[in-house]
């Protein structure tokens, strides 16, 4: 069964349809990806699936439960966790006093720092931010900024986790190491679906992989059969707009 698993999604916004019947789902213990030209709907399904978007027609499952309806917190509260393209930091706390927020908010208790602690601290050396823990936010790069993002969704103990363009700003580096973070996310058993720019990231880290163009799915197969489909090379890989 899907961890996360969205089913005939239409989503109108005025006269303009930004998701057109696309279906998708993420497994437990794996890496999925969803790419797509600028438009294609990826932030709308991201903001579908938390909750930030209500759907026109089809339905949201999380662990198999009916979601449709619940609200963002609620979904986040069954293990659904999200970070945004634009980051969202608190910038005049340091790299661990953010985790421990969401470490706290988690555990809904207010004013017990120790047991916040006790989680972010091994996230933030996780995600490989321990040199920066106590650095003010606000002060970092781009790249780091993104981990510190992903360290406080973590610090929430998802079930799933959707990353929006996560290797921004990073460097060469700093996305080899990425790469493996996923994947040992995944290999803990966690879901991800990853919306990224970065094609060799995609195609180095997902087992499968869902193309979005003008909200419908064109394409929903393994890495290599992606890469090669024409219908997907016509609409994205092929004509060099690798970011979106």
């Amino acid at each position: 069964m899907p961890v996360l698993e969205a089913t005939d999604i239409t989503v109108r916004f005025g006269g303009i349809t930004a998701l057109d019947g696309a279906s998708l789902s993420v497994e437990s213990g794996s890496v999925t990806g969803l790419i797509g030209p600028n438009g294609a709907g990826k932030t709308t399904m991201f903001d579908v699936l938390t909750g930030l978007t209500p759907v026109d027609a089809g339905t949201v499952t999380v662990a198999g439960r009916n979601v449709t309806r619940v609200a963002p917190h609620r979904r986040a509260r069954l293990g659904v966790a999200r970070t945004f393209q634009r980051l969202e930091l608190f910038g005049a706390l340091t790299v661990l006093e953010n985790v421990e927020c969401a470490a706290g908010m988690a555990l809904g208790v207010r004013g017990r720092a120790a047991a916040a602690s006790r989680i972010a601290a091994p996230l933030v050396a996780r995600v490989g931010l321990g040199p920066v823990a106590h650095v003010r936010a606000g002060l970092l790069p781009t790249g780091q900024a993104r981990l510190v993002e992903v360290a406080r969704a973590l610090a929430t103990n998802p079930q799933v986790l959707l990353l929006d363009e996560p290797a921004s700003g990073q460097s060469d580096t700093e996305r080899e190491q990425f790469s493996r973070l996923l994947r040992d996310l995944a290999d803990d058993g966690l879901g991800i679906l990853l919306v990224e720019h970065d094609m060799d990231l995609v195609m180095s880290v997902c087992q499968r992989i869902v193309v979005l163009n003008f909200g419908r799915v064109i394409a929903d197969d393994t890495p290599a059969a992606v890469r090669t489909n024409p219908a997907v090379m016509a609409a994205y890989l092929g004509t060099g707009a690798a970011h979106g």
